[in-house]
């Protein structure tokens, strides 16, 4: 059985995320297999990097795997913001939003939204979430919102959900519903 995982450089994000990323979860049954492919798995987080592969020892029927991880920051944020007055003598603010969180209070969840106003009327929202490995199983939800409106005659908006698994190390399988 997996005992749990020794990281050489301080990691902040929540060890419970990694083990789940990586299929080295404590007390689940060890697999020779899986452990050769971690190098692999650790691909499928844009924040994390390996910087060799990982080593195991074995004590006591449990294996402990030693992982030399960095995390890097991949959150982005642009944006510009401004005020305009439209014809009734009303101050709007219009502008350009984008913000893009990959590890989202140090959980491996993700956020995004992106928002655009450019005139009184006129505006678009997108929003996305995604939260892996919901209560420890192998399933990660996402949700998803968008939003455009042009003047007042025409509104679209759109509302998704999906589910998404790991079926190889660098393979997802995307299942979702949009309305």
């Amino acid at each position: 059985r997996y005992d749990s995982a020794y990281f050489f450089e301080k990691i902040k994000t929540n060890h419970s995320y990694i083990y789940h990323l990586l299929d080295i979860v404590p007390n689940d049954l060890f697999c020779e297999k899986n452990n050769n492919l971690i190098a692999k798995k650790v691909e499928r987080s844009p924040f994390l990097t390996i910087k060799r592969e990982p080593d195991l020892s074995f004590k006591d029927n449990k294996a402990k795997t030693f992982l030399d991880i960095r995390e890097e920051t991949s959150s982005t944020f642009q944006g510009v913001i401004g005020l305009q007055q439209n014809q009734s003598g009303h101050t709007i603010g219009v502008g350009s939003l984008a913000l893009d969180i990959q590890n989202l209070f140090r959980s491996g969840k993700q956020f995004k939204l992106d928002w655009e106003r450019f005139s009184e009327q006129s505006q678009s929202l997108s929003l996305f979430y995604k939260h892996p490995f919901f209560l420890d199983s192998k399933i990660s939800p996402s949700f998803s919102f968008e939003l455009l409106k042009q003047d007042t005659t025409f509104l679209s908006r759109i509302t998704g959900i999906g589910l998404n698994t790991y079926i190889a190390p660098r393979i997802e399988l995307f299942l979702g519903y949009e309305a």
